[in-house]
This record gives structure tokens, C-alpha cells and sequence, in this order.
């Protein structure tokens, strides 16, 4: 696939890869810095759906990375976009926290929590409110009446979609619960599967970067701390893959999975690469 020197194209993950909640890993600023000295094109794909592509921006800028907002992707804005085309002016209900919800109203939809944040409330749900969909995100002020109104919605007609599933969330110093945990809530009340799941393992952020940019596969890289969604969804996207041992996963954990979740290189830090590009 090339040496990493030929790549045009480098896609990182942000939490566990660029930084821990707020605190940045140096390594990786360093090699960022790197490949904006060679020209490189760095972008960055994350399932959080917790923030805005400017919000994403702004934080990296003050960790002293230079990124504009259209170099990032995240799995709500993912969403949205695949949702305005199925359910164009149509209502969300969301588990997600403020960013995801701005980032539905400004693909056209309304959002049930901001207008009729009553339902919260609500042990019944009366039939003159419905939703077209309930989308699960990451949501770190999550209730279980959220929960119930968001599974009265679903057994009312609205079809359940996640933003991703990712089971946990690296937090500062430990492993948080992610938005897979609140997904699987509503899983295991419902028996019943989300109609779609758009992050990571998906590859269609990584493809939709790919169409943006115009590079082909063979010319784009992905790094990300985690096996099971950032390297699947690179490997099933056909680029080539770092796997960092700054976040979620180590090499002792290639054990666990099949080759289609082990990374083309891994490494402990990206320092160990900084003589690649």
C-alpha cells in the first residue's frame, strides 16, 4: 500500500487519539505539525456527537493544532446528512447532548426535546405527538425519563437510528461509559436493533471523505486508538492503518479480534512514525 511518506490523506480519530477529554497528547499534535510541514491533508472523524464541527474546531485550535471547521467530521454531522435525505423537514427525538441537537436543526429538522420539551415529563404520550425518528448519541446528562420517552416514541412508529456504539469513552484517566451503553439500554427494553448505525466501524465517513478530497484508498491513511471501530471501519474502507496505544486498545488486545481489526502499523505513540512521513 505505499510507505506512509506517499500518502496524501491522513484521517484521525480525536478522543484517545488526539487527546483525553481535555488534556492533549503531545505526540500526536507533534506529528499533526508534521504533516502540515510536508503539505499533507489531515482531517479528523470522530463518533463523539456530543460537540459541533466549529466546537471540534475551536478545541483543537487551542490545543495548537491549525484545523478549519469543513476538516471535521463526526458521526452526527454523518447522521444528519443521511437523515435529511430520508426524512427531509421531518422530527427528531434526540439522546444526545446540545451539538448533536444543532447540528439536526440545521439539516432542517425539529427537534421534539426544544419543542415540546414537556414530553420528558410524560408517562403517555398523547397522539398528537410523534416523532419520524430517535437518533442515540452521547449523552453525559442522560435520564431514564429520556429513555422512557424515547422508547414510547419508538413503539408509537418512529424508527431508532445511533449515532455509533461505541461501548466506552476514554475519559482522562480511565474508561467512561460511551454511546453504545445507552444505545444497548434501549436495545434490551425494546429487543429491538437500531434501524442504522452511522459512525465507526461504518465506513461511510471515511468514504465520504475520500469523495470530498478525491483521493483514492490506496492514498489516505486512518489513525485511531480503538480496534473495533476506527481500524475496522479504515480496513473496510481499504486505507492503510495506524493503531495508537493512546487510548482504548494495546496490541495485547490483537488477541481478541479477527485480522480485519488489526492495524497495517502499531505503535505506542506517534512519535515512533515521526521519521515515516
Amino acid at each position: 500500500m505505499g510507505s506512509l511518506s506517499e500518502k496524501e490523506l491522513y484521517i484521525f480519530d480525536l478522543d484517545g487519539v488526539i487527546y483525553r477529554s481535555n488534556k492533549p497528547i503531545p505526540e500526536a499534535i507533534q506529528f499533526i505539525h508534521a504533516l502540515h510541514s510536508k503539505n499533507k491533508q489531515v482531517t479528523y472523524l470522530t463518533n463523539n456527537s456530543s460537540k459541533t464541527k466549529s466546537e471540534f474546531a475551536l478545541k483543537l485550535i487551542s490545543m495548537g493544532i491549525q484545523a478549519k471547521e469543513d476538516e471535521i467530521y463526526t458521526s452526527a454531522y454523518i447522521s444528519a446528512e443521511y437523515l435529511k435525505a430520508h426524512y427531509r423537514d421531518g422530527t427528531a427525538f434526540v439522546i444526545g447532548e446540545s451539538g448533536f441537537e444543532s447540528i439536526l436543526k440545521e439539516a432542517g429538522f425539529t427537534v421534539l426535546n426544544e419543542s415540546n420539551p414537556e414530553i420528558i415529563e410524560m408517562e403517555q404520550i398523547s397522539d398528537d405527538i410523534g416523532a419520524d425518528f430517535v437518533i442515540v448519541g452521547w449523552d453525559r446528562f442522560v435520564t431514564y425519563n429520556k429513555f422512557r420517552s424515547a422508547m414510547m416514541l419508538i413503539q408509537k412508529g418512529a424508527h431508532f437510528y445511533a449515532s455509533n456504539d461505541d461501548s466506552s469513552f476514554p475519559g482522562p484517566d480511565s474508561i467512561w461509559p460511551g454511546a453504545g451503553a445507552l444505545v444497548a439500554f434501549l436495545q434490551t427494553a425494546l429487543h429491538q436493533q437500531p434501524k442504522k448505525i452511522f459512525g465507526k466501524p461504518s465506513p461511510m465517513g471515511i468514504n465520504q471523505i475520500l469523495q470530498n478530497y478525491g483521493v483514492l484508498p490506496a492514498n489516505a491513511v486512518m489513525v485511531g486508538d480503538r480496534l473495533t471501530t476506527d481500524i475496522l471501519a479504515g480496513n473496510r474502507a481499504g486505507v492503510t492503518t495506524i493503531g495508537v496505544e493512546t487510548g482504548i486498545h494495546f496490541r495485547k488486545d490483537l488477541l481478541k479480534f479477527g485480522e480485519d481489526h488489526h492495524p497495517t502499523h502499531f505503535v505506542s505513540s506517534l512519535k515512533e512514525l515521526m521519521n515515516e512521513i
